[in-house]
């Protein structure tokens, strides 16, 4: 306690007055003892931190041993047998792509983890069964400084030989396990870059059932002695013969024996530039057919060598065609019009095609397809004044079966799109995509516009009190909607409502915007949300970039997103 002699001074403190000299020599005298007091007292405190600093010490060190030996008894995941633990591995794979050699996914993040899981990893054959692999483009196009582009391409060269070992390492792991591998090229590569990867994976042909590639024509070449003997797996292939960006693409596809492997049922190419029907494909064999921008299909067009290929796929379940460029009429050689035959493909349920401009009433007219479900349709130029008049009639025909319809609002003028959706009277899924790049001169004040008044069409009747795709449960619209805040609400709540009859209520709504939100809808919709709507509505778009040399590159968009 201070001195009672000090107490004479409180009235002076925290004020301005100014003690005299005597005044000054007395308080430093009285403040003598308590300030000794004060030095012992720190001193105390500096003790008992020490003290308390020792006992913390102990206890960390304490509370760490018997956590170590807790873990042994507590920690559940020590208690999963190894052979679920193996199981719940496999399930941490990427279900929708290959594995990307990175270590952000699986297997490669399993390997991080602890020494026992590393083991486990690595001694499973089945998480090694997937692999993506991306292989750098061999110049920078971000110099032109020739040093550095040198040095750029040594870099290239050293992670490619890096890759192909780990891509050997990588499927040496998988045993005798069936293989999904998928190979993408970026821009400009040299071929001998390719070569090394295809090398490495030609070893495990005798495991491919997969097979994904993005390359160069010419980088084929190292497959082109392989028979259908030495792929007997083989039942999904996808090509992409992405430009060669100058070289010559010397490459035969008719000599491809993979293309007669016995099992191969999925087939899909893009950018050949052969005559697909000498491709020596066992056609009647495929349920899933993929040709885009293949050979003579497009130069010159010719719609009999597309009939002849679709007349042999019998047992096609899936089909996605992009059909020859502008073709007049006047222009079909003779054999185009031998026959009226129909193309029966009974068991088709997916069909999606991308029309180069040609008329497409000839070659939907000629299809019988009893069993479609799903219809994409995409385009380009139009020859027709109006899509209705093509599409029409073959909407009308399968839409007792035609459940899901794509397609590009901005091909469509005028009221031809209304047209199209009038014909879909059992349709449960509309998707309007944004993927046609092309307008028709003067088309642009005519094309369908996605508003207010065209959401109105599905709750509101024509003139002959009939509803626009009555039926429908999902709406997923990403071509650029100009839809306002209360119109889209104005729209669910009344398909919700349950007071029109005969109209089905959503599932689902999935629209992007390129636009702030301007009336907040969760609130409004928090009702229907809660009896199982799925309201998948954004105001943001976000994009995914990464560096050239990425081991992502060449996997889907909604793949780029880091767990």
């Amino acid at each position: 306690m201070l001195p009672l002699e000090l107490l004479k001074f409180s009235q002076h403190l925290e004020t301005n007055y100014a003690p005299s000299k005597e005044e000054i020599q007395i308080i430093s005298e009285l403040l003598d003892g308590p300030s000794l007091k004060l030095d012992v007292l720190m001193l105390e405190i500096r003790k008992l931190q020490d003290e308390l600093g020792q006992k913390w010490e102990e206890h960390t060190t304490l509370d760490s041993q018997i956590a170590e030996y807790r873990a042994l008894i507590t920690s559940p995941i020590r208690c999963i047998p190894e052979d679920i633990l193996r199981e719940i591995f496999v399930r941490c794979l990427p279900q929708d792509h290959p594995a990307p050699m990175h270590d952000t996914y699986g297997p490669i993040l399993l390997l991080r983890i602890c020494s026992k899981w590393r083991e486990i990893a690595l001694s499973t054959p089945q998480l090694w069964t997937s692999i993506h692999i991306s292989i750098p483009r061999s110049t920078s196009y971000h110099s032109q400084d020739e040093t550095e582009v040198d040095d750029y391409n040594v870099k290239v060269a050293k992670t490619v030989k890096k890759c192909a070992s780990a891509v050997d390492s990588w499927l040496a792991r998988s045993g005798a396990c069936p293989l999904d591998i998928s190979l993408f090229s970026y821009g400009m590569i040299d071929s001998t870059y390719c070569e090394e990867i295809f090398t490495v994976v030609r070893k495990y042909s005798m495991h491919w059932k997969k097979l994904d590639f993005v390359c160069p024509a010419d980088c084929f070449q190292t497959f082109a002695s392989l028979s259908p003997s030495d792929v007997p797996l083989l039942k999904i292939l996808t090509i992409k013969a992405d430009h060669n960006w100058g070289e010559n693409q010397s490459f035969l596809w008719t000599n491809c024996g993979i293309f007669e492997a016995s099992k191969l049922r999925e087939v899909s190419l893009s950018e050949v530039n052969e005559d697909p029907t000498s491709l020596p494909f066992k056609w009647s064999q495929l349920t899933s057919l993929t040709l885009l921008k293949v050979g003579r299909l497009h130069n010159p067009p010719n719609n009999r060598r597309l009939f002849d290929i679709l007349r042999q796929c019998v047992n096609l379940v899936a089909c996605r065609i992009e059909l020859p460029s502008t073709l007049p009429i006047a222009m079909l050689t003779p054999e185009d019009h031998l026959s009226d035959d129909p193309i029966p493909l009974l068991l088709l349920q997916n069909l999606a095609l991308n029309d180069g401009g040609s008329d497409i009433t000839i070659f939907l007219g000629r299809l019988l397809v009893p069993a479609l479900e799903n219809f994409e349709f995409f385009g380009g130029s139009r020859m027709a004044d109006t899509l209705s008049t093509q599409l029409g009639p073959f909407l009308s025909r399968v839409s007792p079966t035609l459940r899901t319809f794509i397609t590009d609002s901005k091909i469509f003028v005028g009221n031809d799109f209304l047209d199209c959706l009038q014909a879909c009277t059992h349709l449960t899924t509309l998707s309007i995509q944004h993927l046609s790049s092309y307008t028709r001169p003067n088309q642009a004040t005519s094309l369908v516009k996605m508003n207010d008044d065209f959401l109105s069409c599905f709750t509101s009747p024509n003139e002959n009190g009939e509803y626009l795709c009555p039926l429908l449960e999902t709406f997923d619209c990403r071509a650029s909607p100009a839809f306002t805040d209360p119109g889209l609400h104005r729209f669910i709540s009344r398909k919700q409502s349950g007071s029109i009859p005969d109209i089905s209520k959503l599932k689902r709504v999935a629209i992007p915007f390129n636009r702030k939100e301007m009336v907040p809808l969760t609130e409004e919709l928090e009702k229907y949300v809660k009896q199982g709507f799925c309201f998948d509505v954004t105001y943001r778009s976000s994009h995914y970039f990464h560096t050239p040399l990425s081991f992502l590159d060449g996997l889907p968009r909604t793949a780029l997103e880091f767990p």
